[in-house]
């Protein structure tokens, strides 16, 4: 008997809504500085910079975070919004964070619950908490042990063992 079970990995709201803020405020800088007879080279810096937080904000929330994950026995099958599907095996995994946020507070809505890096790619993918956290499951099951961590929240782990032994 094979266990599928799929996870939908809705994007970001709260991401995507500060990206939206602050590319606006960069643009009305611009226009605002256009107007007030600056250097037009000055607002034109302004305004390609945020196009550009436009365009990874949502290239990040919409064309890189998978829209489906469908975790099996043998790995994982991601689907995209604009993308072709992917599989990956579970030795393709690089690293799996999985870390529940309090999505009451604004530090909690601003932190990633889950991550996921494959080898072949360059930058990670963005999980919800309980994707992020069945994937750890089923390698652990699979594999044998438990998927690696991310570098970052390694160090972070470390650095709070830290102070917490020096309290």
């Amino acid at each position: 008997m094979r266990d599928e079970r799929s996870y939908e990995n809705p994007p970001d709201k709260f991401s995507l809504l500060a990206t939206a803020v602050v590319a606006t405020i960069c643009v009305m800088f611009s226009l605002i500085t256009t107007m007030a007879h600056w250097k037009g080279s000055a607002s034109g810096i302004i305004m390609i910079g945020s196009l550009t937080i436009l365009y990874i904000g949502f290239y990040r929330e919409l064309i890189i975070r998978p829209k489906v994950a469908t975790v099996t026995d043998d790995g994982i099958h991601l689907e995209y919004r604009t993308r072709k599907p992917l599989f990956v095996p579970w030795d393709g995994i690089e690293w799996v964070d999985a870390v529940p946020a309090d999505k009451s507070t604004l530090k909690g809505k601003d932190t990633v619950e889950g991550r996921m890096k494959i080898r072949a790619r360059y930058w990670p993918m963005q999980l919800t908490y309980e994707t992020a956290h069945a994937i750890q499951e089923k390698y652990s099951e699979r594999v044998g042990n438990c998927p690696p961590i991310s570098p970052s929240l390694a160090q972070r782990r470390a650095y709070e063992a830290t102070l917490s032994t020096r309290r």
